[in-house]
């Protein structure tokens, strides 16, 4: 899945929406579900790479995980509320670079 960039990182952007719609409709999605998608998908150096061929989608997970915070199907620790904020700022500078090319 890292190989292929752009529609991988669509890919992860989509299921992390179908979390949050488990979330919405069931109420039954645990905080280390979060937590893991977080880890996995925003924290691990590595995905975030392949997350910088299609910055709107990391925007996208970051953006879901701070709505599951909100509507309360998360609580995160200050620590990943931090790295939420950086990887949110990383994805809006990927998003304009790519916007003045």
């Amino acid at each position: 899945m890292l190989e292929h960039g752009y529609d991988s990182a669509r890919e992860v952007a989509k299921r992390v929406s179908y979390v949050l719609g488990h979330a919405a409709l069931t109420g039954r999605v645990s905080d280390w579900a979060w937590e893991r998608i977080a880890e996995t998908h925003v924290f691990n150096e590595e995905v975030r790479r392949m997350l910088e061929a299609n910055p709107w989608a990391l925007h996208e997970v970051v953006k879901r995980l701070y709505e599951a915070c909100r509507r309360g199907y998360w609580r995160p620790s200050e620590e990943a509320l931090r790295r939420l904020r950086e990887a949110a700022v990383e994805a809006e500078a990927w998003i304009e670079a790519g916007a003045e090319r």
